[in-house]
């Protein structure tokens, strides 16, 4: 006998929260790793500093899957000044019990070198989940301090932090009922955004510009 529409709409709910338990457990194991790991990748670090130009041999020998997204004046300026690669689970280390271990921080130290004054750029990247139902990492610009005439992003790094420094000003707009949304105007930061993507396209694009990366929003 089929089973009635009313009987699988049970089923289905408790599939659902059965996905989540699972969700949560994962999470947990993350959690446990880490706390568990972070002695030992404290020692590998100490290690590696003690290894003349690591990180240099690392990235030259990146699988194609990385290599695709360095270009040639990327590579020069990596394979001469990085210093340091790290991975963080920054949330766990401010709240050991509440933060999510999803989320992750990418932490790149650099000697003195002719393109930027930063000595250290750290990439955050912060789990969320959203009520329409994203789940997911997202994260904000990071600035680089160029020197002149140095940049490898070609202003393109610059004008997403400026976007985004404009959006986060902005006051907040309540979504109409019905959830439609009100025809947006560009502005004119967004329109000189949008003209250098279009002009640049992705092929070629300098590895410094994912530390533009945002996400879904």
């Amino acid at each position: 006998m089929a089973a009635t529409l009313e009987e699988t709409a049970v089923s289905y709910e408790q599939l659902s929260d059965l996905e989540r338990e699972f969700d949560e457990v994962e999470t947990e194991i993350i959690r446990q790793q880490y706390t568990l790991s972070k002695p030992l990748y404290a020692k590998r670090a100490e290690l590696v500093s003690r290894i003349p130009n690591f990180w240099p041999l690392v990235l030259e020998q990146a699988p194609m899957d990385i290599d695709e997204y360095i270009q040639p004046s990327d590579s020069a300026l990596l394979l001469s000044s990085l210093t340091s690669l790290s991975v963080s689970r920054f949330e766990l280390e401010a709240d050991e019990k509440k933060g999510d271990p999803r989320s992750v921080a990418i932490r790149f130290e650099f000697a003195d070198n002719d393109h930027f004054e930063d000595k250290v750029l750290e990439k955050k990247f912060w789990w969320r989940q959203s009520k329409d139902g994203f789940a997911g990492l997202v994260s904000e610009p990071v600035e680089i301090r160029w020197k002149k005439g140095k940049d490898l992003t070609d202003g393109l790094l610059g004008l997403v932090k400026a976007v985004w420094d404009e959006q986060q000003a902005a006051p907040k707009k309540e979504a109409n009922k019905g959830g439609k949304k009100d025809k947006v105007e560009l502005t004119e930061k967004q329109k000189a955004l949008k003209e250098k993507i279009d002009k640049t396209g992705m092929g070629g694009v300098s590895f410094f510009a994912w530390f533009g990366y945002i996400g879904e929003n």
